[in-house]
């Protein structure tokens, strides 16, 4: 049974144009076996929860002007939109991943022998729960790859059986897709929620682990 699967390229950054393109091919074969409930930006933004970075961005600087500080937020206001826009399709494209890590452990389940096509259609692989599983964490993090994570995905005990380990990973799949889009559907941001990648994490500097959330520390 052929189905498109993600690019096996993704260890370090993966831009949201590849993304999508991968994941609304999978769409196109999935899409009739679910009901889908996409994130929703305009709600998101209604119940917006500030971080602190964002309310010490908002504070008026000692020798601003009113003009000045007036000019600085109406720059910000069309920021937020952006970058609801932007995680809202990060996270459409996780559920898509999810779906389709279930849709394909049925399938391997019930016997079916699957090939997997690359997007660039010039490899085959075959099924492999745990990379279906390490794409869907990679749109949680808004392309962040495996190369740089900080600490390993938690993974299924060595004790189980090849149904039981892809069951695992659909599960856990799942269970992190309900509680992030959960948060972020009530307003906070999803770099609030995953963590953020900044230039002293890329540098090695010491701070909050990038997956500490992920892998339940």
């Amino acid at each position: 049974m052929p189905l498109i699967g993600p690019p096996i390229t993704y260890d370090c950054l993966t831009e949201l144009t590849d993304v999508l393109d991968c994941t609304s091919k999978i769409y196109d074969i999935i899409g009739p076996h679910y009901e889908w409930n996409w994130p929703d930006w305009e709600k998101h933004l209604e119940r917006h929860v500030s971080s602190d970075d964002e309310q010490e961005i908002r504070k008026r600087d000692p020798g601003e002007t009113d003009d000045e500080y007036k000019d600085r937020m109406c720059r910000r206001a069309a920021r937020p939109e952006k970058r609801a826009c932007e995680e809202a399709e990060w996270l459409k494209s996780a559920i898509i991943m999810t779906r389709a890590l279930h849709f394909a452990q049925s399938k391997h389940t019930q016997g079916y022998t699957l090939k997997i096509e690359s997007i660039t259609g010039r490899l085959e692989h075959s099924y492999s729960p745990q990379r279906m599983y390490e794409y869907v964490v990679v749109c949680f993090n808004q392309g962040w790859g495996r190369r740089i994570w900080k600490r390993d995905l938690p993974m299924p005990p060595n004790t189980m059986s090849e149904v039981e380990n892809g069951k695992w990973f659909s599960d856990k799949t799942f269970s992190m897709e309900q509680e992030i889009v959960g948060k972020w559907n009530n307003g906070v941001e999803l770099g609030q929620i995953v963590g953020r990648r900044t230039l002293s994490n890329l540098a090695g500097a010491s701070s909050v682990p990038f997956f500490a959330y992920l892998a339940g520390y």
